[in-house]
């Protein structure tokens, strides 16, 4: 493998993003610097509820739960948006790989 391979490992190779729309700039900017090309497939966008109100009202009565998960740092940053992260002492707080557990802990969420 010549330097300039290994410095490109991707050159020629398309790989395909299927982050959802909005959350796959820094792995696409990634992609690039590699020397491959960025296929942007999101599967999905990442959207705030359209009943805010609903949705602050269910927030509120899951942070009662005893249990609560979280999958995305974008599902961290929507919650929060809605109501302060105050989980009820006994709550057990799940986040889904170490994104979620770093926004968790932005948003004052240390367990």
């Amino acid at each position: 493998m010549s330097p300039a391979t290994a410095q490109r490992p991707l050159a020629g190779a398309a790989v395909a993003i299927t982050r959802p729309a909005g959350t796959g700039d820094a792995l696409a900017r990634r992609v690039r610097a590699l020397g491959g090309t960025p296929l942007r497939l999101p599967g999905l966008a990442l959207r705030a509820a359209e009943d805010a109100e609903t949705a602050r009202r269910t927030l509120r009565a899951a942070l009662r739960a005893d249990v609560a998960v979280f999958t995305s740092p974008a599902a961290v940053r929507y919650a929060a948006r809605l109501t302060p992260l105050r989980f009820a002492r006994a709550c057990v707080v799940i986040g889904v790989g170490a994104g979620t557990a770093r926004a968790l802990r932005r948003a004052g969420v240390a367990r």
